[in-house]
Order: C-alpha cells, then sequence, then structure tokens
C-alpha cells in the first residue's frame, strides 16, 4: 500500500523538522543569492546604486554569465569572473526562458559579433532577463556586429510568441561595416541595431550606444501579439542612415503602447554628409531622429536632446507627451499627427503636450530644393497644450526661409498655446520685442560657458560620451534649456 511520504513524516513527528528544514534550506540558498550579489557589485554597475539610473540585483535562481572577449574560453563554465566565457554565441546558449538569468560582457572588450536572435525573456519586470556589463574599465562592451543585425526577434527559429522582461543596460553596439573608414566598409548593407518584432511586456535599454545602421532601433508588433512597455533611458542613438532609396531612422516605434524616451541623445540620424550622393545616404523627407507611427499609443519623450536628424527631430504621429527636450538644427523638430486612423484624423484628432521645450537653429534638408526649417507642427490634435516653449534663431548655414515656429492645423476650443516666445524664427506671429537678457544665446555659446570652444559641434560631440560611468548633466537638455530660458528672462528696472 502506497503511503504519502508527508504522512509517514507526520506521524512520526517530523513534518515540522522537515518543513523547518526547508525554510533553512530556502533561507540559506536566499543568503548564498546575496552573498554572491554583494561579490559581484562592485564589478556590475546595474547592481550599484547610481543616481538617475536603474539598479537591479539578481534573483535567487538567476544564472550568471560572464563573458569576456580578451581572457574568456568557450570551454569555461562562464559562470565567474574568473572564468567567463569567450564568445556571445555561446552564452547565448545558457540563458533560459522565464528565467531572471543576466548575461554579463566585460568592460573594455571588443566582439565582432552582436546577439543575434533572442529567443527568452525574464520573470516579470521586477526579475527581468539582463544583459549588461561588468569589470572595472570605464569603457562599455563594444559589439561591432559587422554583417548582421545586432539583436533581433521575429517568432521563427523556435522562438515563442511573446520574449518579455528583458533589459539591456550598459552596451555598445557599431554597425562598424557601414562606419566610412571601416576595412570592412560596405554602406549597402541594411542592418538594424534592434529589430524587435514579437510580443512584448516590458523592454529597456539604459545607457547604451547604437550607431550606424539604417534604423539603430526598429520596433513593431507586425503579429498583433502586444508590443508595451517599452523604455529607452539615457542612451545614444547615432549616425543611422539609408541606401537604395529606403527610409532610415534613429527609433522607429509601430504599434506599440507605453514609450517613455528619456535623457536620450539622438543625433545625425537619416543621413551622412560623408556618403551623401544621389544613389543613398541623403537626407529625405522620410528620414527622421525619431518615428513614432499613428498607432503607438502613450508615448512620453522627456529631457532628450534630438538633434541634427535629416527631416523630423520627432514625428509624434499619434500625439503624446514632449517635456523639456532640447531640438537643435531638424528640418522639422517637432510634428503631431497626422495619424491615419479616420478617427484620429483633422479636428477629430490625438492629444498632445508640448511644454517647456527649447528649438533652435531650425535648417533646411537640401539646400536650396527643399527649405524646412518648422519648429511645431501640428496636424491633427484635437486637445493641444502647447506652453512655455522657446523658438530661437536659423541655422546659419540655412538661409532665413524658415516657414514657421508653429502651424496648428486645427485650432480646437480644447487646446491650449500660451507663454511661448518665437525670436529670430521666420513666422506670420512672432513675440513682440522685449528687454530680455540675451536672446543670442545659443548650444554653441552654451558650449563656451563649459569652458570649451564656442562650438554646437564640440557640445554634441561631449554628449555623445556620457554613460553611466560618467554622466555630467552639464551636457543634457534641461542644462542647456535653462540657460536658453535665462537669456528670455526679462531685463529689471
Amino acid at each position: 500500500m502506497f503511503i504519502h511520504r508527508r504522512n509517514v513524516l507526520k506521524s512520526l513527528g517530523l513534518f515540522a523538522m522537515e518543513a523547518s528544514t526547508s525554510r533553512v534550506y530556502g533561507a540559506q540558498k536566499k543568503n548564498r543569492t546575496a552573498s554572491r550579489a554583494e561579490t559581484y557589485k562592485k564589478l556590475v554597475p546595474l547592481m550599484q546604486e547610481t543616481p538617475g539610473f536603474t539598479t537591479l540585483r539578481p534573483s535567487a535562481d538567476s544564472r550568471l554569465i560572464f563573458v569576456s572577449s580578451s581572457g574568456g574560453d568557450d570551454s569555461y563554465a562562464g559562470t565567474s569572473p574568473q572564468q567567463p566565457l569567450r564568445s556571445i554565441a555561446k552564452a547565448m546558449t545558457f540563458l533560459r526562458h522565464g528565467y531572471p538569468d543576466w548575461l554579463l560582457l566585460k568592460k573594455g572588450d571588443v566582439w565582432d559579433e552582436g546577439f543575434g536572435q533572442v529567443k527568452t525573456g525574464g520573470r516579470s519586470a521586477t526579475e527581468p532577463l539582463v544583459f549588461a556589463s561588468y569589470g572595472t574599465s570605464k569603457k562599455r562592451p563594444l559589439l561591432r556586429t559587422g554583417s548582421q543585425n545586432g539583436i533581433i526577434t521575429n517568432g521563427g527559429g523556435g522562438s515563442p510568441k511573446h520574449v518579455s522582461f528583458v533589459v539591456f543596460s550598459g552596451l555598445s553596439f557599431l554597425c562598424d561595416t557601414r562606419v566610412p573608414r571601416s576595412p570592412r566598409f560596405n554602406p549597402l548593407q541594411e542592418l538594424h541595431g534592434v529589430q524587435w518584432l514579437i510580443g512584448t511586456e516590458g523592454l529597456m535599454f539604459e545607457d547604451c550606444v547604437f550607431q550606424g545602421y539604417v534604423t539603430n532601433i526598429a520596433l513593431s508588433d507586425f503579429a498583433s501579439l502586444g508590443l508595451r512597455n517599452l523604455k529607452v533611458r539615457r542612451c545614444q542613438l547615432l549616425d543611422a542612415y539609408a541606401t537604395r532609396g529606403t527610409h532610415s531612422q534613429g527609433i522607429w516605434a509601430n504599434a506599440v503602447e507605453n514609450i517613455l524616451y528619456e535623457d536620450t541623445l539622438l543625433d545625425h540620424n537619416g543621413w551622412s554628409e560623408q556618403l551623401g550622393n544621389a544613389d543613398y545616404a541623403v537626407a529625405t523627407i522620410y528620414n527622421h531622429n525619431i518615428y513614432l507611427n499613428y498607432n503607438t499609443k502613450n508615448v512620453t519623450i522627456n529631457n532628450c536632446v534630438i538633434a541634427r536628424g535629416a527631416s523630423h527631430g520627432a514625428q509624434m504621429r499619434s500625439g503624446g507627451h514632449c517635456e523639456n527636450n532640447l531640438f537643435f538644427r531638424n528640418s522639422i523638430s517637432l510634428m503631431i499627427g497626422p495619424g491615419t486612423d479616420p478617427k484620429e484624423k483633422g479636428p477629430n484628432g490625438l492629444w498632445a503636450r508640448v511644454v517647456r521645450n527649447v528649438f533652435l537653429e531650425g535648417k533646411d534638408i537640401t539646400l536650396p530644393k527643399e527649405p524646412r526649417g518648422m519648429g511645431l507642427d501640428d496636424n491633427s490634435a484635437k486637445t493641444l497644450d502647447v506652453e512655455y516653449n522657446i523658438f530661437a534663431h536659423v541655422a546659419r548655414e540655412s538661409p532665413k526661409v524658415n516657414q514657421f515656429a508653429m502651424r496648428i492645423i486645427y485650432p480646437q476650443a480644447a487646446s491650449t498655446v500660451k507663454n511661448n516666445i518665437i525670436y529670430d524664427w521666420k513666422d506670420p506671429n512672432p513675440t513682440p520685442p522685449a528687454r530680455w537678457v540675451d536672446p543670442e544665446r545659443s548650444l554653441a555659446s552654451y558650449n563656451a560657458t563649459l569652458g570649451r570652444p564656442a562650438d554646437a559641434n564640440d557640445f554634441l560631440m561631449r554628449a555623445r560620451s556620457l554613460s553611466r560611468d560618467d554622466w555630467r548633466p552639464e551636457y543634457t537638455a534641461p542644462a542647456v534649456n535653462d540657460y536658453i530660458r535665462a537669456g528670455f528672462k526679462l531685463k529689471r528696472g
């Protein structure tokens, strides 16, 4: 006769001992994990409390996988910094779907590979799957992805339908085959830093660099599985450009719900002066720093530097919240709408809030064929709040043909447009002259206050170097915007 083990233990008075022992083992496992996390805390930036950045810790059952191109070997276990694996491809085979595993790349090391297809996700928003860095170098791990995408999900190759709760932190991705001076230069390869095309409940990129792809980050819920809760924080998205007549974006999102872009630099996406000719890499009306399709929802863009886009700084077709960003030398700095959904077109349209942004030096697209120099272009907002923004100056290399600082096609009774300043910008409704402190302030003059040359390009090069290890608030949008606003304060007396 079968007798359940628990009944036997209970009859012997040992059930309480078993439960107690189980608790002890559980506590020991938890203590070992805490001890392990404390041991690696000094090596893993993501485990350290750094103001403005996310802090995460491994779970009790997290598998930590260390990878080093300089000192690793794929015959090692990879479970400690002393015995790291060498290749990312090998490390990917140790990740478990639904577990809060961590894949850690050694800082300062370089790989000629990307992550490839990501088929594993984490357990929850508080226990994500993590791709991050470890080590004492100040340089992020560099993934030169060559002829491959950096990160892809597409539902094929045995992938689950949903890959959720994934964090990428402290990593640098470079499409080195599209860098003009690279020995492997081949600009016709159309590659993405991120091509995320699968159902997702949570995805975060923080302190990462993506540079030189056709689109640095592309996200789309093609299969209608739900792609929600995207965060891009304190990243740099740089120098995307298109070939063969295709379109290029710093970041593109389609059918994504709940998006946050914060403290991020988007610079010079959609074109290349070094390569521009009649065939590829030219700035066109289709290439942008940020392109959010009409079917995105609940978008927030805060404290970003959005600079030198081929056309739009940000195209927010679905509306959303845009606050305290610095728009610099974009052809159309910010466009709201037009949505292609009939319910959100024209006067029946969207909600948008545009507050406390600074728009500087509107430029043309291709001199002199496509004059632009537009600030805010609202095409379909039903409820629009535009307050405390500054629109100032035309780019020196562009003729003074800035078409408008603000254009609101469907003004609504529910809209609020007030306390905005328009200065040195061709517009039918410029702000009346006032006794401002210094309205000629610019990004170049701000850079000079930091002891650097009076050069906007120098500022942007410094902003490109920010990282968790070297975060300098003076090279962010809030600092520049405060400086520009101070120039538009009224003189006393």
